[in-house]
């Protein structure tokens, strides 16, 4: 939030679980209130340390990527590179292309991988 004594986010420190907080933050995602900018690193941290873990299943982060990209990312970042890679990545999966696929993915978080 852009200004730290918001109601807000006094409300949003209220919040327990990270469902909830995730759940309320990504509803204030167009609002002039919210810093865009720490949002998108957010939501990129939380992806990034997703696709990282090594038991992840590269079909079922690519729902995820997607579902994050299309609900939660605003539009104005979400039609820039590399954020737009995030609903086209998986495009290669049925090809067979797992390889370009994880490729695009690591472009994406490349920046992220290092604030884990």
């Amino acid at each position: 939030m852009k200004d730290p004594y918001d109601g807000e986010l006094i409300y949003i420190e209220s919040l327990t679980s990270k469902k909830d907080i995730i759940i309320h933050t990504s509803s204030l995602k167009d609002s002039d209130n919210i810093d865009i900018n720490a949002y998108v690193d957010a939501l990129m941290r939380y992806l990034s340390a997703e696709y990282y873990k090594s038991e992840t299943n590269l079909s079922d982060f690519s729902g995820k990527a997607y579902k994050i990209w299309s609900g939660w990312m605003p539009f104005d970042v979400s039609i820039k590179e590399p954020y737009y890679l995030l609903c086209r990545a998986d495009d290669l999966l049925p090809l067979g292309y797992e390889k370009n696929c994880r490729e695009l993915y690591e472009k994406v978080f490349g920046r992220y991988k290092t604030q884990l």
